[in-house]
Formats: structure tokens, C-alpha cells, sequence
């Protein structure tokens, strides 16, 4: 669906007020009325939103039955600080789902090598999909456009072999061109996104501003503002952010 739909918080409570929004949209579109459902939550400033959103959740009884799982990763070790999966359960997300009834789908698992960790997820999410689970994401979006694990890359055909993928998860190691601290990735490629009924950008702070024009007046090249794929959904695109647009 093309129609993007703003949702402004203050600036002073955007990770509650955004928990908020994100869980009268999983109310208001049905989903836990699904017996078949799947939360995807991402890294960064989301990471926040998402324990606001999973401690009202757990305390509303509403995340028995819910599994939850992330949009992308780094490919570091399991119990690396750096990799969003620590990172939910340093917060202790993960055994808060787990002790309410949820499921957690790891991306980071026994896995030696990103193939067999790709391939595992894909299975997965393919079985899921076969099954009409609804699925909603909740993703972040960085000041120069990137989402999930799609980063920019000023050569498109390279951008499009790798994120127009077939498959639904995908690995990757950063080109030389591409400057991050994190070169080696898995991230839901752009084909999953037609599955993913409701898409919630979270993006907040001024350095996030021109990358949301940019996605609001949809007059850049994908592979230059990856944030556009996320129109790929079904759904209204929602974003939600400080920011006047």
C-alpha cells in the first residue's frame, strides 16, 4: 500500500507514547485475534519502545500464544553485547515472553555458520506464512534511510540481487564502499515484506527529518533510501516520530 500515515509524539515520552500507538494498532487490526501471530521488533532506539510495548502486553495477558522475533541482526556471537538479541535480553525481554506464555524466535542460534542460521529462519517464516500468520513489524529507520539491515548502496543492481532476494532472510557482508562498524548481516529481505501485514516506523530526533521527507515525498531511488521497500506491505504504512512533516 502506498499511503503513508504520520503519528506524532512529543518529545519528551516518544518510546511509551510509541509502545502505545504500536499496541492500539495490534488491537485495532485484530491481531490477537490470530491464533496464528508473529510481533517482529528491531535494534536500536526500537529496542525501548519494545519494553514498553511487551511489559503492557505481558500484563494484559496478550503475549500467550504471540511469537516473537527479530527483523534483522548482526552476525556476531550469541551472546555478543552488540547483537540486538542481547540487547532484548539484557533488558529481559526475552525471559518475559517466555514466562508469559510467548514464543522467542532467535536469529542468533546454535548456528557456526550465517547459511545454516538463513536457512533455518527462512524454513520457518515460509512454514508461518503458509499457516496465515499475521505478522506486524514494529522498525527503526536511520538518519541516512536505512531499515532493518538494508543499508544504502550507491550500486543498484548490487542492491537488488541481494534485498530482492527470493528468499525471505538473507546474509550479506558489507561492500568496501559501505562504512559500519557491523560488516557482516541477516536481515528480512525485501521479498518478505508483501507477507508483513502492518509496518510501524519508529524514527525520532532532528538527523532523522530528511530521510522521513525523503520517505514521505517517495523521490528517491530504493537502493539509495531502503525505508521506501517498507510500502511493500499490505498495510498502512505507519510512522511515528517527533518530527513535523
Amino acid at each position: 500500500m502506498e499511503k503513508l500515515l504520520i503519528k506524532q509524539v512529543s518529545a519528551t515520552d516518544t518510546t511509551q507514547e510509541a509502545a502505545v500507538i504500536c499496541q492500539q494498532l495490534l488491537e485495532q487490526s485484530g491481531f490477537f485475534k490470530n491464533s496464528k501471530r508473529l510481533l517482529l521488533l528491531s535494534g536500536g532506539s526500537c529496542l525501548d519502545v519494545a519494553k514498553f510495548l511487551l511489559e503492557s502486553l505481558a500484563k494484559e495477558k496478550l503475549l500467550s500464544g504471540t511469537m516473537i522475533s527479530l527483523g534483522d541482526e548482526r552476525w556476531v556471537e550469541v551472546n555478543s553485547a552488540d547483537s540486538n538479541q542481547h540487547q532484548l535480553e539484557a533488558r529481559g525481554l526475552i525471559t518475559l515472553i517466555q514466562d508469559n506464555g510467548g514464543e522467542f524466535i532467535p536469529f542468533l542460534g546454535q548456528e557456526t555458520k550465517p547459511k545454516e542460521a538463513t536457512s533455518r529462519l527462512n524454513h520457518r517464516l515460509h512454514q508461518l506464512i503458509e499457516e496465515q500468520t499475521s505478522i506486524f513489524l514494529l522498525a527503526g529507520m536511520g538518519e541516512d534511510g536505512h531499515t532493518l539491515g538494508i543499508l544504502p548502496d550507491p550500486y543498484a543492481q548490487r542492491f537488488s540481487g541481494l534485498f530482492s532476494s527470493t528468499d525471505l532472510v538473507v546474509y550479506y557482508h558489507l561492500a568496501d564502499q559501505q562504512v559500519n562498524p557491523f560488516r557482516k548481516r541477516l536481515t528480512l529481505s525485501l521479498s518478505a515484506l508483501p507477507f508483513i501485514a502492518q509496518v510501524v516506523i519508529f524514527a525520532v530526533g532532528d538527523k532523522k527529518q530528511s530521510a522521513l521527507e525523503h520517505l514521505q515525498k517517495k523521490d528517491q531511488n530504493l537502493n539509495q533510501l531502503p525505508a521506501l521497500g517498507l510500502y511493500l506491505s499490505p498495510g498502512e504504512l505507519v510512522v511515528i516520530t517527533d518530527q513535523n512533516l
